[in-house]
Protein backbone atom coordinates (compact mmCIF):
# COMPACT_ATOMS: atom_id res chain seq x y z
CA UNK A 1 0.00 0.00 0.00
CA UNK A 2 2.81 2.44 0.77
CA UNK A 3 4.31 1.93 -2.69
CA UNK A 4 1.01 2.79 -4.38
CA UNK A 5 0.59 5.84 -2.18
CA UNK A 6 4.07 7.03 -3.17
CA UNK A 7 3.33 6.47 -6.86
CA UNK A 8 0.02 8.32 -6.50
CA UNK A 9 1.63 11.25 -4.71
CA UNK A 10 4.44 11.38 -7.29
CA UNK A 11 1.95 11.49 -10.16
CA UNK A 12 -0.02 14.21 -8.38
CA UNK A 13 3.15 16.24 -7.90
CA UNK A 14 4.06 15.76 -11.55
CA UNK A 15 0.53 16.86 -12.52
CA UNK A 16 0.94 19.99 -10.43
CA UNK A 17 4.33 20.65 -12.02
CA UNK A 18 2.75 20.36 -15.48
CA UNK A 19 -0.10 22.69 -14.55
CA UNK A 20 2.40 25.19 -13.16
CA UNK A 21 4.62 25.21 -16.26
CA UNK A 22 1.59 25.39 -18.55
CA UNK A 23 0.35 28.42 -16.62
CA UNK A 24 3.80 30.06 -16.76
CA UNK A 25 4.14 29.41 -20.48
CA UNK A 26 0.68 30.82 -21.15
CA UNK A 27 1.55 33.97 -19.19
CA UNK A 28 4.88 34.43 -20.98
CA UNK A 29 4.80 37.15 -23.64
CA UNK A 30 6.94 35.71 -26.43
CA UNK A 31 7.82 32.37 -27.96
CA UNK A 32 11.56 32.59 -27.36
CA UNK A 33 10.93 33.04 -23.64
CA UNK A 34 8.48 30.13 -23.71
CA UNK A 35 11.13 28.00 -25.38
CA UNK A 36 13.69 28.89 -22.67
CA UNK A 37 11.17 28.03 -19.95
CA UNK A 38 10.34 24.73 -21.65
CA UNK A 39 14.03 23.79 -21.96
CA UNK A 40 14.58 24.49 -18.27
CA UNK A 41 11.51 22.52 -17.18
CA UNK A 42 11.46 19.47 -19.46
CA UNK A 43 14.79 18.05 -18.30
CA UNK A 44 13.29 16.75 -15.05
CA UNK A 45 9.86 15.80 -16.38
CA UNK A 46 8.13 13.48 -18.81
CA UNK A 47 4.89 14.24 -20.64
CA UNK A 48 2.17 12.54 -22.64
CA UNK A 49 1.28 13.42 -26.20
CA UNK A 50 -1.85 15.17 -24.92
CA UNK A 51 0.27 17.31 -22.59
CA UNK A 52 2.67 18.01 -25.46
CA UNK A 53 -0.23 19.33 -27.53
CA UNK A 54 -1.16 21.63 -24.64
CA UNK A 55 2.41 22.89 -24.34
CA UNK A 56 2.67 23.55 -28.09
CA UNK A 57 -0.64 25.43 -28.00
CA UNK A 58 0.99 28.12 -25.83
CA UNK A 59 3.24 29.13 -28.73
CA UNK A 60 2.07 31.75 -31.21
CA UNK A 61 3.35 29.59 -34.04
CA UNK A 62 5.45 32.30 -35.61
CA UNK A 63 8.90 31.31 -36.75
CA UNK A 64 10.61 28.12 -35.75
CA UNK A 65 9.91 28.02 -32.01
CA UNK A 66 7.00 25.57 -32.10
CA UNK A 67 9.01 23.11 -34.21
CA UNK A 68 11.96 23.50 -31.84
CA UNK A 69 9.65 22.91 -28.87
CA UNK A 70 8.35 19.65 -30.35
CA UNK A 71 11.90 18.47 -30.95
CA UNK A 72 12.90 19.35 -27.38
CA UNK A 73 9.87 17.61 -25.88
CA UNK A 74 9.97 14.44 -27.99
CA UNK A 75 12.59 12.51 -25.97
CA UNK A 76 10.48 13.05 -22.84
CA UNK A 77 7.19 11.78 -24.32
CA UNK A 78 5.95 8.65 -22.60
CA UNK A 79 3.53 7.53 -25.31
CA UNK A 80 5.51 8.10 -28.51
CA UNK A 81 3.15 5.77 -30.39
CA UNK A 82 0.61 8.59 -30.33
CA UNK A 83 3.03 11.24 -31.62
CA UNK A 84 1.09 11.58 -34.89
CA UNK A 85 -1.65 13.23 -32.82
CA UNK A 86 0.88 15.87 -31.74
CA UNK A 87 1.77 16.56 -35.35
CA UNK A 88 -1.88 16.68 -36.41
CA UNK A 89 -3.12 18.88 -33.56
CA UNK A 90 0.01 20.86 -32.77
CA UNK A 91 0.85 22.15 -36.25
CA UNK A 92 -1.22 23.92 -38.88
CA UNK A 93 1.04 23.37 -41.87
CA UNK A 94 2.40 20.26 -43.56
CA UNK A 95 5.79 21.95 -43.87
CA UNK A 96 6.04 22.24 -40.08
CA UNK A 97 5.05 18.61 -39.59
CA UNK A 98 7.63 17.53 -42.17
CA UNK A 99 10.28 19.68 -40.47
CA UNK A 100 9.61 18.05 -37.10
CA UNK A 101 9.76 14.57 -38.63
CA UNK A 102 13.02 15.43 -40.40
CA UNK A 103 14.67 16.83 -37.26
CA UNK A 104 13.63 13.75 -35.27
CA UNK A 105 14.59 11.31 -38.05
CA UNK A 106 11.03 9.96 -38.18
CA UNK A 107 9.68 8.56 -41.41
Amino acid sequence: PLFFLCVFLFSMADGHAFADVLEQMTATRDDKSRLRLLKAWIGDHSVSCEQTIQLLATFFGLGDCTVQAAVIIYPKITDKGAFDSVLAKGFKFDEERADVRKRLNLS
